[in-house]
């Protein structure tokens, strides 16, 4: 018996037929030899297109091993007639009762999605089915898989999807939002000439008596002679029917082993792939622990969030984050309170003009609580302040918002202080009306842009820094 995640794995690529493609190799196929295979239009249902091998000249047949998430019986699925008892395996909470009907009856909840009162599963009918939703968790890469099985299958030319949006029933994106992969065998089909004899039952299976029963009283329906066939291997390697065995129902982390078909749609408002399956066998159970490693991104349990039993002033001890912003923050009245981190300024050689006189080395600074100071000497607090006293035109930034961002100055120097182009010179002349005030050497008004000099006067090009919220 397999029990091992690894075991599912490798299981991915076996196969129990000649027949069967395992689902790994198709993708592969699809991805390097696209013409390999064609859709081909069903001869028993002209609805639905299969794939076509082109090489064996025969309708494919797939193959994957999957763990088993949930399942309805295996005999019956969601069908219980009209004063039966659901069989074990269906539970309370996937009943739901009809009220809006003359004659309220039992329907069920099939993962979650509820069935219209039109869809009644009291009675023989398209929606009375097996179902078996397989645990995508485990397998990463199936919504993947799928999505290229579906973008070749767009691309045929045969296959009309023009107009008509993917199904969202089963789709990629479902299967990997959801972690789930919904597989239905119908337990009825539409009763013809050529799939009835007289008493109306042609399967090579035991059928159950209640869909039996059913298909003799409503002669539009008979059982499905495709129902799918579900297996277990017991320890000897035979096979038997899951029904017969000695635990004749499919449980969270079965490890089994499907035959399946891919039918296309494409009418009404939607285009749809789904996977019939032809045949499951159960190989083994997975060990519960595997379900533990499963990842879970939002999982609360990870956050370090206060316990019961911790004591709370731990968490507001924790040093303070630095403010996003310096608008409004009181340096001065935070000295006391916190531990602020120096922020680390790169200024260049022109911009330190202001700063530095006549040294054109570029620098670091370090803007500690007010402070423009070289790394190799950053000012403590203390410092700070004994230095400054006394110095009313210091060139060191002030701790408020308005210094810090005044003292700032990019200038070119005084070399250039007659470079302004004028109608002397060869430049461009002043239009007639412009009425430039001189700009009186080191002051700075706050402008936007260059200005040129008016008649006769020249002016140094400066340019102020905009304040920011923060540096």
């Amino acid at each position: 018996m397999f029990t091992e995640l690894e075991d599912l794995k490798r299981l991915h690529n076996v196969t129990c037929s000649s027949k069967e493609t395992p689902l790994n190799d198709l993708v592969g196929t699809l991805q390097s030899n696209p013409t390999r295979y064609v859709l081909k239009r069903s001869t028993l249902q002209q609805s639905h297109w299969l794939i076509w091998d082109t090489l064996t000249k025969e309708y494919a047949v797939f193959t994957h091993a999957f763990a088993v998430r949930q399942a309805l019986h295996p005999g019956t699925g969601n069908f219980v007639p009209t004063g039966q008892t659901p069989p074990e395996g269906l539970l309370e909470s996937q009943m739901y009762v009809h009220t809006h009907s003359p004659t309220p009856r039992t329907v069920y909840r099939v993962n979650s999605y509820l069935i219209p009162s039109s869809y009644s599963k009291a009675e023989p009918g398209p929606y009375a089915q097996l179902s078996l939703t397989l645990d995508a968790r485990l397998d990463e890469s199936l919504h993947g898989k799928l999505s290229v099985i579906e973008t070749w299958a767009k691309a045929d030319t045969g296959f009309v999807t023009t107009g008509r949006a993917r199904n969202p029933w089963m789709s990629p994106v479902s299967i990997s939002n959801n972690g789930r992969y919904v597989v239905t065998s119908s337990l009825f089909i539409g009763k013809t000439a050529f799939n009835s004899k007289e008493d109306g039952i042609v399967t090579k299976y035991k059928v159950h008596p209640w869909v039996a029963k059913a298909s003799a009283s409503e002669p539009m329906w008979i059982p499905n002679p495709n129902l799918v066939r579900i297996l277990h291997l017991n320890d000897d390697r035979t096979l038997v029917e899951l029904t017969e065995s000695t635990n004749p129902l499919l449980h969270l982390g079965d490890i089994v082993k499907m035959t399946f078909k891919f039918i296309f749609t494409s009418y009404g408002q939607y285009w749809n792939m789904s996977c019939c399956p032809i045949q499951i066998i159960r190989l083994g159970q997975l060990d519960k622990s595997v379900y533990g490693f499963i990842h879970n991104p939002e999982d609360h349990g990870r956050l370090e969030l206060p316990k019961a039993g911790e004591k709370l002033v731990e968490f507001f001890n924790a040093p303070p984050c630095m403010p996003s912003g310096i608008n409004g923050f009181n340096i001065a009245s935070a000295v006391d309170h916190l531990k602020v981190l120096p922020a680390i300024i790169n200024l260049s050689a022109k911009a330190l003009v202001s700063l530095s006189g006549v040294d054109d080395t570029p620098k670091e600074y370090t803007a500690s609580l007010g402070s423009l100071t070289p790394l190799s000497g950053s000012l403590s607090i203390s410092d700070w302040e004994d230095s400054t006293k006394g110095e009313e035109d210091s060139d060191l930034l002030t701790p408020n918002t308005d210094s810090i961002v005044n003292g700032i100055l990019i200038a070119s120097g005084d070399d250039d202080a007659d470079s302004s182009p004028n109608a002397e010179d060869g430049g461009k002349p002043m239009h007639s009306g412009e009425t430039d005030p001189p700009a009186i050497s080191k002051q700075v008004t706050a402008v936007r842009g260059k200005k040129r000099s008016s008649s006769g006067l020249t002016s140094m090009k400066t340019r102020t820094v905009k304040p920011r919220t923060a540096l």
